[in-house]
């Protein structure tokens, strides 16, 4: 049979060539360049169209047009990628020819085309599917092209000769390669291809990369959805270019995962785009037709037979029934129904395309992201953060949640170290379950509950980067990199914002996670530039919230952060801001975080105010200054200058400090910025702001009367409030918005600072202003406010401006309509009156109608009006002084006859003001005292009590301490009244006595105070009960008398709680609870009601009451109402049998002293100082530790003058001869008090002590207590004791040898004290010592030189000397050869070799005791003993032989054992 190439040959020679052109043109037929024919040509078919092809190219080229010559590429590629490697060679040298041949750049395109076509349909295949199980090539195998051969083609296109002059081209060819090198069948050979390439191109990767960028990124990244070869190829160009290609990948990844599309996608969404095209998702329309015809179908008339319930009943069991049996019915839809359901899958179609396009852009860019994490190119990890800042929000996102979930778990493999790679993951998929995303997660790890999974992470992670304290922490303890730390922070900062602070655990949770913050914010770039802590990491923002605004929950939750852990959170922050400062290795911090502490500036709570201040002084070499960057500097200048007035000094001095370490000054501009902050919502910033405007103008006054109609503007704007919106019937749709009447108050307040800077034309306007609108705001705390700025200008203008104010005031009230409404202003206005009128003269007519008004407006139902109308009245009595006994009269009789509360009180207020007016006589001159002191005991009326009450209440108030000599005469009455049968007489009295005592001065104290306390001894329950309330009522004493009379008050109330009469005992727990809600310190304040119910109940609750006190973290100074509850429970706890109780007492004792004031504190030494010195003499050691400290910081807090008889007392029991415990507890407070007192006062004891102990002729305990001295001080003093080691050594050395054994032992633990706190010095100072004691004669000492000297070797040699040596051989040694080193080290090897050579000695000495003892040691430290002894028998002889000539019996014995031992030893080594 002829092939087609036989037909070929025959047509040929047949025609001669006839239509040749013909057949080679024609795109129908394609003989030779169709597939069919090309995949079936033999071998020499194929070689015979590659001949074709070549003439057909170089010589008739002009003879075939663009679209013809493809077909030709096509044969071409067909026969580069044939199977036969002959054909395949010969092919590459017909192409390599064609492409050196002129235009050969056009060729090199061609191919490449075809190849691209031939790529797309190409996979990788393995080998089982291109063989058969005998070995044959499959029917698959036959027509696969094997990746080597696609390299290999594309190898040979490179290689273009022409390419070498057309730099573009080469370009362009390069450009072209890209995407087909890295198609994964050719990265299956070779990953590297394209470069390959391009070196053989003659192209420098790199600089090709840097050159074309903007070409070849939208070439990759515009393709939708994008390929295996795009991904390829971005992994690729990462690794080659990673300092140019990586930033603009992630760019372009970050910017299709911020696409706010994305954020918006609902669930409801998600699932209508999974829902296949042309099916209903929501089947509410067919539902609500099914629905219809239900009730449609088959519906009788109501009646007796058949009622509608019945029947819908029956047609939906019907339903049910159908439901099994499969049955469904189609729904006849209405012509409306249909239209509905035609726009909703109209509807949903437009929904699910637009999530499909969103869909395959995020598809697109997680396909980048994990090319580009595959390859893991340099640098990589500092774009880590900005990938995380995408990632978290797309969790909550149920389209892209599921797509960013496995990128986000992979994170972790690239930044954490090798050994945290499991910690990654763990953190990774916490971090997700934290987050709670849009996607499901992995069941397996989400067995463990989320509480403990994180505490896990927190321990774990504060384990591997903080070293323990103790430096006995894991082995490669490091802060993590600053792109591990961003993997962790979203974790840490979540918790740390969720977690409430209301247990023991989350608080220890909490700490953990500031110290980490803190510790990573110490990071600092390397200096090779590479930055090891990111700017973005953990900046200030990240703590107080997000990038560029603070979000109010997370303000308030820092702020309780910051209540718990004041310091070490303000130090955290401190770093973070450090981190950020633009110092040597720091970030420079952004704007957006500068903004963020900005915005703290305006918290309502004062911690978080300090902190962000705080940051800000770490942060002054990056702050924005209005030179540099107008727009910020004003804002930092606007926010500094108002924090400058802050209610809190301490805060206002941080800030003027920052104000004066930048230079700043004050803008005119200021000014008007400054009226946004005093309409602030936050109380603490409207005052500060208020205060901030004021001292601006104050430098601008010439912007006060802008400033002034601007708040007047602003005013107005705040008082409107829009009705609420109703629809046709009246109905509201939507209420009205809230109130603004924090912004007005701002403006009233920011008016009265203000009202010192104005000129008098401006004053007038104002007052028009007050008057009527300002004074009768609908809000009453914005009329109190206005009505303060209004007497607040008065006071400041009201003298030069009587005439042009007082006519405002009278056409006010003479046109102002007689409707409640306008009653506010018209009492307003009369008190506004009263202030003018002191500015009048005495004689003028005006004064006794203003008078008269005032008088009128004391009975209004308002304290703020009674009180100015008393403060009004003192300055206008003497116009009106002649009528002042009439008025007096009358008030007398509203005060104790009136049947209404406000006439009554108002009248009280009036009688102040008047007798202030008139001097304290008139109290005699108008017989006032007489009267009341008549109407206080009236029985029947308790009106009159009332009344009384009032007034003495009202006089002490105005009067203060003038009212003081009447107070003592009062007492007696007023203490009648707390036992009152009426409620309102027992309420009055309560007023009254705080206002008695609020205002009475030392000398006041003094007068009242024995008084009261003997009237606790009185046998009448009421007397006992009123005494016991105005006891509790100095609670209001001021903070100076406060502090000298609680420690007399609370142990009698005390001593009340447990009186007979329950009404006494209910008295004295009131007395308590207002002693306890005076408490400024706000860690007593959160614990008052524990300290109350100890006092109440002391035997059960003292113990737990004292565990509070220890578990509580003070960052306050205690007050003094917080000592007089906590005193009385720790005297008393002293008292208690519990060991616990005493140890507990004693410590807070001892941490008193740091945190309070002394003066506070020394009423009570007296009754605390016994308890202590009972504890010190404890049996328990704990308790005479903790005492002796307590001591100790008592005496370094208050001084030595403070305790007189401590010393010596101290010095008594020192002696004591009965018990050795006492001598002990002694020793140690008189350690710990000489500590307290400081060297000066060891410096003069020590002499003495020295010589008592070192006397031979004293008492064996006296020596024994002296002794015990040296066991404490070196405890106490540290390394300031070093110079008496010296001294007390011959000390103790002669007390080891003493007859008693308690001197004995005290001396030996002295000693052992000596060698573990000073082994440096005591090596020169004691070894000596020590060595002759090996040798005395005395078998005491030589036993306790033996112990010294083993516990100074096991010191040395790092052991502890614990372990058991009894072995079956005296020779058996557990030494070791770095013991052997550190001891030649220390000692050197003579004196090495002489106290091994006595220990060795002493282990043939006559008493058992000293044998054990050296063989103990010698074991120990000895490694190896022949070879030792070996070392050191030259000196073990020299010493034998000096003991020959002894004569004492005992050194001869050892001599001859020791030589006998060695000799045989030496025989055998």
């Amino acid at each position: 049979e002829w092939d087609t190439w036989e037909v070929w040959k025959l047509y040929i020679s047949k025609s001669k060539l006839s239509g040749f052109w013909q057949l080679i043109l024609d795109e129908k037929k394609q003989i030779f360049t169709s597939e069919k024919f090309l995949q079936s040509a033999s071998e020499e078919a194929m070689c015979t169209v590659l001949q074709l092809t070549e003439r057909l190219l170089l010589d008739h080229a002009h003879r075939l047009p663009e679209n013809k010559v493809q077909y030709y590429h096509r044969a071409l590629v067909a026969v580069l990628l044939s199977r036969n490697w002959h054909v395949r060679r010969h092919a590459q040298k017909t192409v390599r020819k064609l492409l050196s041949s002129p235009g050969g750049y056009k060729l090199a395109y061609g191919i490449l085309e075809e190849l691209k076509a031939v790529l797309k349909s190409h996979k990788v295949l393995p080998i089982e599917a291109l063989v058969t199980e005998s070995g044959e090539l499959s029917e698959l195998g036959k027509t696969y092209i094997p990746p080597r051969v696609l390299q290999e083609a594309l190898c040979v296109i490179s290689g273009v000769a022409g390419l070498e002059v057309d730099h573009a081209e080469t370009q362009n060819l390069a450009l072209e390669m890209l995407l087909v090198s890295h198609h994964p069948s050719l990265v299956e050979v070779q990953s590297g291809l394209w470069p390959a390439l391009l070196i053989k191109m003659k192209i420098d990767p790199e600089d090709f990369i840097t050159k074309q960028l903007d070409k070849i990124l939208p070439r990759i990244t515009t393709q939708t959805p994008i390929n295996q070869s795009s991904m390829n190829a971005v992994g690729s160009l990462c690794v080659l270019s990673p300092r140019r290609v990586l930033p603009q990948v992630i760019r372009t990844i970050s910017a299709s995962m911020e696409n706010p599309a994305l954020c918006h996608v609902t669930r409801e969404d998600f699932a209508i785009m999974e829902t296949p095209e042309g099916e209903l998702f929501d089947k509410s329309i067919i539902q609500s037709a099914q629905q219809d015809s239900m009730r449609k179908a088959n519906m009788k008339r109501e009646n007796k037979a058949y009622s509608f319930k019945e029947q819908l009943i029956e047609m939906e069991l019907k339903e049910e029934i159908k439901k099994k049996k499969g049955i469904k019915e189609e729904v006849q839809l209405t012509s409306k129904q249909k239209e509905l359901l035609h726009a909703q899958l109209e509807k949903e179609s437009q929904i699910r395309k637009q999530l499909k396009e969103l869909d395959g852009e995020l598809e697109a860019a997680v396909g980048l992201l994990v090319a580009v994490l595959k390859r893991d190119p340099p640098g990589l990890t500092q774009y880590i953060p900005v990938l995380i800042d995408s990632f978290l929000p797309l969790l909550k996102s149920p389209l892209a949640a599921r797509r960013i979930k496995p990128p986000f778990l992979s994170l972790a493999s690239y930044v954490m170290p090798p050994r945290l790679k499991m910690f990654g993951t763990l953190v990774s998929h916490v971090t997700l379950r934290l987050m709670k995303p849009a996607c499901e997660l992995d069941e397996s790890w989400c067995q463990e509950e989320l509480s403990t999974a994180i505490n896990r992470v927190v321990d774990l992670l504060h384990a591997h980067s903080i070293p323990s304290r103790t430096g006995k922490g894991e082995s490669g303890t490091a802060p993590l990199s600053a792109p591990a730390f961003c993997l962790v922070f979203p974790l840490l900062k979540t918790v740390l914002i969720e977690t409430p602070n209301d247990s023991e655990e989350k608080e220890a949770l909490m700490v953990k996670i500031l110290q980490i913050f803190t510790v990573h914010a110490q990071l600092r770039s390397s200096a090779s530039g590479q930055t090891s802590l990111v700017d973005e990491v953990i900046a200030p923002a990240s703590i107080l919230g997000p990038t560029g605004a603070m979000r109010p929950e997370t303000g308030s939750v820092f702020s309780n952060v910051l209540f718990g852990f004041q310091v070490l959170a303000s130090n955290t922050l401190a770093a973070l801001c450090t981190s950020s400062s633009g110092e040597d290795g720091c970030a420079y911090a952004e704007q957006e975080e500068i903004d963020v502490l900005l915005q703290a500036l305006q918290s309502p709570c004062m911690n978080v105010r300090d902190a962000a201040l705080r940051g800000l002084m770490e942060l002054q070499m990056v702050l924005p200054t209005p030179d540099s960057d107008e727009k910020n500097g004003l804002n930092l200048l606007r926010r500094l200058w108002v924090v400058k007035f802050d209610v809190e000094d301490e805060i206002r001095k941080l800030a003027e400090r920052l104000w004066e370490s930048m230079g700043l000054e004050l803008h005119p501009v200021l000014c008007s910025l400054l009226i946004k902050d005093v309409i602030c919502y936050e109380e603490a910033v409207r005052q500060a702001s208020a205060e901030a405007l004021s001292m601006a103008v104050g430098q601008f006054q010439n912007q006060a009367a802008e400033v002034m109609s601007k708040l007047m503007e602003i005013y107005q704007e705040k008082l409107y409030r829009p009705p609420p919106v109703l629809d046709a019937l009246g109905r509201v749709i939507s209420e009205s918005p809230p109130d603004q009447w924090e912004a007005r108050c701002g403006i009233a307040l920011a008016l009265n600072r203000l009202s010192q800077y104005l000129d008098s034309s401006q004053v007038k306007p104002l007052f028009q202003f007050f008057v009527p609108d300002a004074l009768n705001d609908r809000n009453p705390e914005v009329r109190k406010c206005m009505l303060d700025a209004a007497l607040s200008t008065l006071n400041t203008h009201g003298k030069d401006n009587v005439n042009s104010l007082l006519p405002v005031f009278e056409e006010f009230l003479k046109n102002a309509p007689n409707d409640a409404s306008y009653d506010a202003v018209r009492q307003s206005v009369v008190i506004l009156m009263g202030s003018l009128a002191k500015h009048l003269d005495k004689s003028d007519p005006k004064v006794k109608p203003i008078v008269a008004k005032l008088i009128a407006a004391l009975s209004t139902p308002s304290q703020q009006v009674q009180e100015s109308v008393a403060s009004c009245l003192p300055p206008l009595v003497p116009a009106i002084k002649e009528d002042a006994g009439g008025m007096i009269e009358k008030l007398m009789q509203l005060l104790l006859e009136s049947d209404k509360y406000a006439e009554r009180k108002g009248a009280a207020y009036g009688l102040a003001g008047l007798v202030k007016g008139l001097g304290i006589l008139s109290l005699k001159q108008q017989k006032m005292m007489a009267t009341l002191t008549d109407a206080i005991q009236d029985k029947k009326n308790f009106r009159r009590r009332e009344g009384a009450l009032f007034a003495f209440e009202m006089l002490c108030t105005m009067l203060g301490k003038l009212f003081e000599p009447y107070v003592v005469h009062v007492l007696p009455h007023l203490l009648l009244c707390f036992g009152d049968g009426n409620q309102y007489v027992r309420e009055a009295a309560d007023d009254c006595a705080k206002a008695v005592m609020s205002n009475l001065s030392a000398h006041g104290v003094k007068l009242v105070l024995p008084s009261l306390l003997a009237a606790l001894e009185e046998e009448s329950w009421r007397t006992k009960a009123g005494s016991v309330e105005l006891l509790g009522a100095m609670a209001y004493c001021a903070p100076k008398q406060l502090s000298s009379c609680l420690p007399n008050i609370v142990p009698k109330l005390t001593e009340v709680l447990t009186d007979s009469h329950v009404k006494v005992q209910k008295a004295g727990q009131q007395a308590l609870r207002q002693i306890g809600s005076v408490i400024r310190n706000p860690e007593i304040l959160a614990i008052a009601p524990v300290l109350l119910d100890a006092l109440t109940d002391p035997s059960r609750k003292t113990q737990k009451c004292l565990q509070t006190l220890l578990d509580t973290k003070f960052v306050h100074f205690i007050d003094a109402p917080s000592l007089a509850l906590i005193m009385p429970i720790v005297q008393r706890a002293f008292q208690d049998r519990s060991t616990d109780t005493r140890k507990m007492a004693a410590q807070i004792i001892g941490n008193m002293y740091s945190l309070t004031d002394q003066k506070d504190l020394s009423p009570y030494l007296p009754s605390v100082t016994p308890g202590l010195k009972t504890s010190l003499l404890d049996p328990v050691p704990e308790v005479r530790t903790v005492s002796a400290k307590a001591l100790g910081a008592m005496v370094k807090g208050m001084g030595e003058s403070c305790f007189e008889d401590l010393l010596p007392w101290l010095m008594e029991t020192l002696t004591y001869e009965q018990s050795s415990v006492d001598r002990s507890g002694a020793a140690q407070g008189l350690a710990e008090v000489m500590a307290g007192l400081g060297v000066e006062k060891l410096e003069k004891l020590m002499p003495e002590i020295v010589a008592t102990a070192s006397k031979v002729d004293i008492a064996p305990h006296v020596r024994d207590g002296y002794i015990m001295m040296f066991n404490y001080l070196p405890i106490t003093f540290g390394d300031k004791f070093t110079p008496y080691v010296g001294p007390i050594i011959p000390c103790i050395l002669k007390a080891l040898a003493d007859e008693n054994e308690f001197v004995r032992d005290t001396a030996l633990r002295a000693g052992q004290r000596i060698i573990s706190m000073y082994a440096e010095t005591a090596i020169a100072l004691l070894l000596p010592e020590l060595e002759q004691g090996l040798f005395d004669d005395l078998w005491r000492i030589r036993f306790s030189s033996v112990q010294l000297l083993g516990d100074l070797l096991f010191h040395i040699s790092g052991v502890t000397g614990k372990m058991t040596t009894e072995t079956a051989s005296e020779d058996d040694n557990f030494g070791t050869a770095q013991s052997n080193k550190a001891i030649i080290t220390a000692l050197g090897v003579d004196r090495r070799n002489r106290v091994l050579a006595g220990l060795y000695m002493g282990r043939s000495d006559t008493q058992l005791v000293v044998r054990q003892a050296s063989l103990h040691v010698w074991k120990i430290v000895v490694s190896n003993t022949p070879r030792t002894l070996r070392e050191i028998l030259p000196t073990l002889f020299s010493l034998l032989l000096g003991f020959l000539a002894s004569t004492c019996a005992d050194k001869r014995t050892v001599r001859c054992c020791s030589a006998n031992k060695g000799s045989s030893v030496y025989y055998w080594c």
